[in-house]
């Protein structure tokens, strides 16, 4: 998990840098749905294991599991239609969907029941008095 907040940053900014390219100069890449993609999932799985190990400090808004869904879904769309239109760049999307079914997966064993009430009853009578009436 060290390496990871350098690879998110590194990532991030390639895809900062090409979609300003994209908006000023008009650069045309396919590169950029699947780095942003990439770039969300790895986010995710830090947002995830950040989440397991301070568990008091929640992360606001969805769920990690619901956007991590979502992001699978996009990812496992998106390499589909690459597959389908014979696009190499498509493979760019296998590594956002291993870490996004990964984060699923993670976090959907980690799910724990919901705790049931467990009602403790005390005896009326003391101690002492059950004590003295047990067969010796």
């Amino acid at each position: 998990m060290r390496l990871l907040p350098p690879v998110v940053f590194t990532l991030a900014t390639t895809v900062l840098v090409l979609t300003v390219g994209g908006g000023l100069f008009g650069w045309e890449t396919s590169l950029l749905t699947p780095l942003s993609l990439l770039t969300v999932s790895l986010i995710l799985l830090q947002a995830q294991h950040v989440q397991r190990a301070e568990p008091s400090q929640r992360i606001p808004g969805p769920s990690v599991l619901a956007l991590s869904v979502i992001g699978l879904g996009l990812a496992i769309a998106l390499l589909g239609y690459g597959l389908y239109d014979h696009d190499a760049a498509a493979a760019i999307n296998l590594p956002s969907t291993g870490i996004l079914l990964y984060v699923v997966v993670n976090a959907l064993r980690r799910r724990k029941p919901a705790t049931q009430p467990v009602f403790v009853t005390t005896p009326e009578t003391p101690l002492a008095e059950i004590g003295g009436n047990l067969p010796q």
